[in-house]
């Protein structure tokens, strides 16, 4: 950002997840124009960034904007799987309960969740049950027909991930 008309001051910040740059310019400067000389940059470096990655510009805010952390944390920490599963419901309470809340506050402007486990879970069908599930709709070609699936005839796995690791229960 470096050489922008009328550029102050620049701060970053990063922590796992998140990396945030801040960028002052000369207080007569309009916002306007300024985000659109950011806006430009960032188009520029957009090739350059790891896939997936897409930088994007915060809402309009002076200097007396605030980030606020917090963490929710279990009253007794559980050890080993029981902690995983732990984890988990903590990022569910937070992602559906917590942040959902927390934006209907006046004057928040996003909530961004750093960590946890995600609970996911993941449908594996058997292909011979499948197969074996009867079913009077046959309006495909091919060893597959169109199925009325049962819901008996496929097996579930519950997968724990996060970004490094992965945890599958016995």
């Amino acid at each position: 950002m470096g050489g922008l008309a009328d550029l102050v001051q620049t701060r970053s910040i990063s922590r796992f997840g998140l990396s945030q740059v801040t960028l002052v310019f000369e207080d007569w400067v309009d916002i306007y124009r300024a985000r659109q000389m950011v806006s430009e940059r960032l188009q520029g470096v957009v090739p350059e960034l790891p896939e997936g990655i897409q930088p994007g510009l915060g809402p309009v805010t002076t200097g007396l904007g605030e980030v606020h952390f917090y963490t929710l944390q279990a009253s007794t920490p559980a050890v080993g799987a029981a902690r995983v599963a732990q984890l988990m419901e903590l990022k569910s309470v937070q992602d559906w309960y917590v942040k959902p809340r927390l934006l209907t506050v006046p004057g928040v402007a996003e909530v961004n969740s750093i960590g946890g486990f995600e609970k996911q879970f993941h449908v594996n069908p058997t292909s011979a049950k499948w197969r074996n599930t009867a079913s009077t709709s046959t309006t495909s070609s091919g060893p597959w027909r169109t199925q009325t699936a049962t819901w008996a005839a496929v097996t579930s796995s519950r997968r724990v991930s996060s970004s490094s690791s992965s945890h599958r229960p016995p």
